[in-house]
C-alpha cells in the first residue's frame, strides 16, 4: 500500500486515520540518515527529484545537538538545490519518540505510527510529518531552545 499526497493531506489536517501495518512512501521520497534511529524524510509531487539520491545525511547524535534546529536547517539545504518540497517529515524508532512527541507538542503537527513503516527499504515506526508550510513557521519561530 502506498501513502499517496492526498493521504497525507487528510491526516495532517485530522480527517483520516491509517490502521497499524505496513506502508511505503513510494518511490518519490528520499530518507537521509542522521543517526542510528532518525531520518530525515522528503516528499515531492514533482517526478524530477532523481538527485535526491545522492544527498548524503550528516551523521550525528540527537544529545549532541538541538536536533529541531538541525532538522529545519537541513530541509533549507536540501531546498536550494532540489527543492521546494510538499512535505518533510522525521522518521524514527521508540527511543527517539520523545523528540518526535516535542516536536509534535509545540508545533501542532501530526505524527504517525506504525508497526513497520517502510521508507525506500528503511523501517521506522514512528513518522511526524510536516507540511511545506509548517516548516516555514517553525524555522521563523525558532523555539528550538526547548527541544533535543
Amino acid at each position: 500500500m502506498t501513502l499517496c499526497f492526498e493521504f497525507i493531506e487528510k491526516i495532517i489536517h485530522g480527517k483520516e486515520t491509517i490502521q497499524q501495518g505496513q506502508v511505503s512512501f513510494g518511490e518519490h521520497s528520499q530518507s537521509t540518515h542522521l543517526g542510528s534511529c532518525v531520518s530525515i524524510i522528503v516528499l515531492s509531487k514533482s517526478r524530477n527529484v532523481g538527485g535526491l539520491s545522492h544527498v548524503v545525511g550528516r551523521e550525528t547524535s540527537i544529545g549532541d545537538y538541538n536536533f529541531a534546529e538541525m532538522v529545519i536547517d537541513y530541509f533549507q539545504s536540501l531546498e536550494k538545490p532540489f527543492g521546494p518540497f510538499d512535505y518533510y517529515a522525521v522518521g524514527g524508532s521508540d527511543n527517539c519518540l520523545f523528540v518526535l512527541e516535542d516536536v509534535e507538542r509545540q508545533f501542532n503537527l501530526r505524527m504517525i505510527h506504525y508497526e513497520k513503516l517502510d521508507v525506500l527499504g528503511m523501517y521506522y515506526r514512528h513518522v511526524l510529518l510536516i507540511p511545506q508550510e509548517h516548516k516555514l513557521m517553525i524555522h521563523k519561530k525558532s523555539l528550538f531552545q526547548t527541544i533535543g
